[in-house]
């Protein structure tokens, strides 16, 4: 699994998580599809956005107490909620 190494991952279609902002590319050579997104390895896909929230959450209530000495960009690059 050296795809990043080799360059691979270099300008290549991402999809980006709604909740998290990450990019998840949409292939990689010798990665099963289902491993790139982490709901479709759930058995139940609607168990996995509580989970996704629930942490969303969580991270957000404890970077709470780091806002006054954090930029508003970093702070503004966290979790979103819908």
């Amino acid at each position: 699994m050296n795809a990043a190494l080799n360059g691979e991952l270099d300008d290549i279609e991402v999809r980006r998580d709604p909740i998290f902002g990450f990019e998840v590319p949409a292939r990689v050579s010798g990665v099963p599809l289902d491993v790139l997104d982490p709901k479709k390895t759930w058995s139940n896909p609607s168990d996995y956005d509580v989970q996704a929230r629930k942490l969303a959450v969580l991270f957000n209530e404890n970077f709470d107490a780091f806002k006054a000495q954090t930029p508003d960009k970093v702070f503004a690059a966290g979790p979103k909620i819908n």
